[in-house]
């Protein structure tokens, strides 16, 4: 589906307001993201893509965890950052997605005022299937308080609200959005905006990171931080309540037949 398209909008750009903190912070709360443009220099993402692909992560760790990166959060967050030490990195093929989830179910234990930072790993046309937020969804108190109140490991949910985007409109209503992103963009979100990504369409491989970031003064997810972290306690590895279930203990619509016409 093309951006722009009745399922699809376009996300705005926020990089002319970049220093103005008072301004990103409004929109992170009424929109529930900032795109922002050239964020990270290009050739150093280019560098972190060729080194993921090598299987040689240190490019990247400099890339999303460096002092200017950090000291961005901390501005932003009016108070020192931190970032996780676990790096959440995709490597998305031909006819391949990421199913749609809010971050709060993967990483809820401590602070609610964590960011992700998603950053694609090169050229990212919306054919190649980059992330898609599902505006206002942070705002949605039933999903909230109902999908976005579970914990992976506790609750053993599979931790996504619908495997299929597109689903999702059929079902609760909304609109996509994404864009066409280049090697430097960024996308920065709350832990209640409902993500995925759209389809990835071509042969090239998509490959994107996203890194979390938070105060460092408030509760952390301890699963997340350490060297190594130590992740999830039982997920995926037990037995996953079904989605169908998931949604109907809910109390939300039930997984649509068909898909949208896209």
């Amino acid at each position: 589906m093309p951006l722009g398209s009745r399922g699809l909008g376009e996300l705005s750009d926020a990089t002319a307001v970049r220093r103005d903190r008072d301004e990103l912070v409004r929109r992170l709360g009424v929109d529930g993201y900032i795109l922002l443009r050239s964020f990270h220099p290009r050739a150093a993402v280019l560098a972190a893509r060729g080194a993921v692909l090598d299987g040689a992560p240190r490019p990247l760790e400099g890339l999303v965890a460096g002092e200017a990166v950090l000291s961005f959060f901390s501005w932003l967050l009016a108070g020192p950052a931190m970032t996780y030490d676990h790096r959440w990195v995709r490597v998305v093929g031909r006819g391949q997605r990421t199913a749609v989830h809010c971050d709060r179910v993967f990483m809820g234990r401590g602070t609610e005022q964590v960011l992700t930072c998603w950053t694609p790993l090169g050229d990212v046309p919306a054919a190649s299937g980059p992330i898609a937020l599902w505006l206002g969804s942070d705002r949605h108190q039933d999903i909230i308080d109902s999908y976005g109140a579970q914990d992976v490991d506790r609750d053993l949910i599979d931790g996504y609200i619908a495997h299929d985007p597109w689903e999702c409109i059929t079902s609760m209503g909304g609109r996509w959005h994404s864009a066409d992103f280049e090697a430097g963009d960024v996308v920065i979100f709350g832990m209640h905006t409902l993500h995925g990504s759209l389809d990835n369409t071509t042969d090239d491989l998509r490959v994107s990171c996203d890194s979390r970031y938070q105060r460092a003064d408030e509760p952390v997810d301890d699963r997340w931080v350490g060297d190594p972290p130590g992740g999830h306690e039982r997920w995926p590895t037990g037995r996953l309540e079904s989605l169908a279930d998931g949604r109907r203990r809910w109390g939300l619509p039930p997984v649509a037949v068909g898909s949208l016409e896209r």
